[in-house]
Parts: C-alpha cells; structure tokens; sequence
C-alpha cells in the first residue's frame, strides 16, 4: 500500500487561529465530548476561561488579517497573483 503524499494537496493553507492550552483542550473536547463540552459550558468559569483565552489570542489575530499590510506577512501567496489588490 503506498500512502506517501496521502494528506499534501495542490491548494494553499488556510490560515488557522492559535490555540493556547485552554483553546486546545476545548477544542478537543467540543470534538470528541459532545456531552461532557456541554455541561462545561454552562459553567460560568469554564465558559469565561475560555472566552478569555479566545479574546487574549483571537483577536489581534484576526485584526492582523484584517491590516493589508500584516496579510501580506502571513499569507503571501494570496497576493503573488496577478490583478489581485491584497
């Protein structure tokens, strides 16, 4: 069986928000614990922990993509075609 190149594919990356510890571990959660995220998040602390944690690290992230000249920083090959702005 011949698996190289199984997960490389010929589009770009789609640029993905940082997780920190807290961010990772409700990831998972919400992945793989459908019930257990649930009665988490109905608790005050749990949901503020991570409301905190997305605040602190998402949004000067998503403000830098939003800047043109950071974009072109972090993703450089949306701007390398011809007749595109960005």
């Amino acid at each position: 069986m011949e698996l190289t190149a199984l997960m490389q594919t010929p589009a770009l990356r789609i640029a993905t928000p940082p997780l920190d510890p807290i961010c990772a571990i409700d990831f998972v959660l919400a992945q793989h614990s459908g019930t257990l995220w649930s009665i988490l998040w109905s608790n005050v602390d749990y949901a503020g922990a991570v409301r905190r944690a997305q605040e602190r690290l998402w949004e000067p992230w998503f403000a830098a993509l939003n800047d043109r000249q950071h974009r072109r920083h972090l993703m450089p090959f949306y701007g390398a075609h011809p007749g595109r702005n960005s």
